[in-house]
C-alpha cells in the first residue's frame, strides 16, 4: 500500500475516533477504518470478542463483518424495522493534536516519515465533519421482528467464530454519518513540514473517497463516522435470536436457552468490594517483590505508558498469548511496531516471563505472569491518553491517598479525613487527575464522589494498586 494512501487510512480513523471521544464514547464506536466504512451500515453483524470484565468496565474488542444479518438466517427475507434519522450535532469541525507517542499519532507519522522523530512532536488533524445525522432502529421493533427468526447454525462465519467461547455477535442498530461529507487534513507541525512527502497521489479504487494529496481526504456523502450495536443472544439448539437489552445483567452469546427474563439487581457493595480486593491477588507477584525491583520494574512499566500506542500493542500481544492464538514472535517486527525505547519494552515482556533468543520472542510455557500483565494493560487502555499522561507523574508518596479516594468514588463514599485530603488537594498532579474524573472538591476538607460514575475509575485504581499497592 503506498504510503500517502496508508497515512489517509489512519487519519480517518483517528478523525472517527475523536469524534466518538466528543459525542459519545460510551455509547459509540468509532469506525474502524476507510476499508470497513462500508461495513458500517443498519443490520450489519458486527464481531465482538470479550476480553475481560470490572465492575464498570468491559474490555472488548468490536469489528463490523461483511455480512448482513439476513446474511445469515434461515430465513433470509428482509427485517422490517421502522427507522428513524435525527440531527445528532450541527457542527463537528475540531482541531486535534496527535502526539507521537498516542495509538494513531505514532502509525500516521511512520507512514509519512522517513527519519526517526523525537517522540515529543505532534501532528494536527483539522477534522471537518460539518453536519452530522443519526439513523438509529427502534428496540421493540428488533425485538418484535426477530422473535420468530433463526441462526443458521451451519453457516461458515458462525460456525468460525463459534471456535471461540469470547465471541459473541452484535447487530449495528443506529449509525452516525454525514450528510453532506466532510474533509480531513493532516496540518504538519514546522518541524515536520520540511521532510514530509507533499507528492500528489493517485485516488485509489476505494468508493466514496477522494485523496487530494498526501495529507488531505475528502468524504463523500453519508461516510458512516461511528456505530451503535445490539448484543445478541443466540439459542445453539434452535439459532433463536433475541437481543441483549440495556440492563441485563449477562452478555450476549451463544448458549443453549436465551432469554428475556433476566434482569439486573444492581451492582451492590459486595462485588465492588470483591473486584477491589481481588486486584491484591491479581497483582501478587508485584506486591512479593523486593522494594528494589519494584522500582525498576515501575520505572519500567511508566515510561512505557508514556506511549499509548505500545500500550495497545502489548496488550494484544499478550491477549493473544494467553488465548492461545499464534503471534508473530519476530522481536524485530514488535520493533517496527512500537515507538517506546527498546530497553522498556523488552524489560516489561521479560518481566512477563519471556525472553530473547536472538531474533525471536520466547513465549513463556506458564501464563501465570502474561495473564496478570495483560491485566494490568488491559486497564491501562481504557484509560485515556491525557489520564494516562497524568498518571505517570503521580508520586509514590501520594499513591497511597490516591487509592483511599479512586476506592471510596467507586464506592460512592466521600472522603472527609482532613489530612488525607490536604495531602491529595495540595498534589498539583492528583488534584487534576480528580478533576479529570469529574470529583466534586468545592467543599472544605471534603472529597465527593463523582457525580456519575467515570467508565474507566476502576480500571485506573487497578493500574495504580498494580504500581503501588501494598
Amino acid at each position: 500500500m503506498p504510503r500517502g494512501e496508508s497515512s489517509t487510512i489512519n487519519m480517518f480513523t483517528a478523525a472517527c475516533q475523536q469524534f466518538v471521544k466528543s459525542i459519545g464514547k460510551t455509547t459509540l464506536h468509532a469506525t474502524p477504518s476507510l476499508d470497513e466504512k462500508d461495513n458500517v451500515k443498519m443490520f450489519q453483524v458486527v464481531l465482538k470478542s470479550k476480553r475481560r470484565r470490572f465492575i464498570f468496565w468491559e474490555k472488548s474488542v468490536f469489528r463490523p463483518s461483511e455480512f448482513q444479518l439476513t446474511d445469515m438466517m434461515v430465513d433470509r427475507k428482509p427485517l422490517n424495522v421502522k427507522m428513524t434519522t435525527t440531527d445528532l450535532v450541527q457542527e463537528f469541525n475540531r482541531t486535534s493534536k496527535l502526539s507521537l507517542k498516542g495509538k494513531i499519532g505514532a502509525e500516521i507519522c511512520k507512514e509519512i516519515i522517513d527519519v526517526e522523530l523525537d517522540a515529543n512532536d505532534t501532528i494536527t488533524l483539522d477534522i471537518k465533519f460539518g453536519s452530522v445525522k443519526k439513523q438509529e432502529l427502534g428496540e421493540q421493533d428488533m425485538i418484535d421482528e426477530l422473535s420468530d427468526r433463526h441462526i443458521n447454525m451451519e453457516h461458515p462465519y458462525v460456525r468460525q467464530i463459534r471456535k471461540d467461547k469470547r465471541n459473541s455477535l452484535c447487530l449495528i442498530s443506529g449509525v452516525a454519518l454525514l450528510p453532506d461529507g466532510g474533509t480531513i487534513h493532516r496540518v504538519t507541525d514546522e518541524d515536520l513540514e520540511a521532510i514530509a512527502k507533499a507528492a500528489p497521489l493517485k485516488a485509489n479504487g476505494s468508493a466514496g473517497v477522494e485523496y487530494v494529496k498526501d495529507r488531505d481526504i475528502r468524504l463523500a456523502k453519508d461516510t458512516a463516522v461511528a456505530y451503535n450495536v445490539q448484543e445478541l443472544d443466540i439459542d445453539t439448539n434452535t439459532g433463536a435470536i433475541q437481543l441483549v437489552l440495556t440492563g441485563g445483567k449477562t452478555g450476549g452469546g451463544f448458549r443453549a436457552c436465551v432469554g428475556y427474563d433476566e434482569v439486573d439487581a444492581g451492582t451492590g457493595d459486595v462485588s465492588v468490594d470483591f473486584q477491589l480486593d481481588h486486584a491484591r491477588e491479581v497483582f501478587a507477584y508485584f506486591l512479593d517483590l523486593d522494594p528494589k525491583t519494584r522500582s525498576e520494574v515501575n520505572k519500567n512499566l511508566l515510561k512505557l505508558m508514556e506511549y499509548p500506542r505500545d500500550v495497545d500493542v502489548i496488550a494484544d500481544l499478550l491477549n493473544n498469548i494467553e488465548a492461545g492464538q499464534e503471534v508473530n514472535n519476530s522481536v524485530s517486527d514488535l520493533a517496527k511496531r512500537v515507538v517506546s525505547p527498546r530497553e522498556v519494552w523488552q524489560y516489561v515482556l521479560e518481566q512477563a516471563g519471556f525472553s530473547v533468543d536472538d531474533d525471536s520472542l520466547v513465549i513463556p510455557k506458564s501464563k501465570e505472569r502474561v495473564s496478570m500483565f495483560g491485566e494490568f494493560f488491559d486497564a491501562a487502555t481504557v484509560v485515556e491518553e491525557s489520564l494516562l499522561k497524568l498518571l505517570t507523574s503521580l508520586s509514590a508518596s501520594n499513591a497511597e491517598n490516591m487509592l483511599l479516594v479512586l476506592k471510596s468514588g467507586i464506592q460512592r463514599a466521600p472522603v472527609t479525613v482532613k489530612n488525607i485530603v490536604a495531602e491529595v488537594l495540595s498534589d498539583k498532579t492528583s488534584h487534576k487527575m480528580l478533576e479529570h474524573l469529574k470529583y466534586h472538591l468545592d467543599e472544605l476538607g471534603v472529597i465527593a464522589p463523582p457525580a456519575e460514575m467515570p467508565f474507566c475509575i476502576d480500571a485506573l485504581y487497578w493500574i495504580v494498586f498494580a504500581l503501588y499497592g501494598k
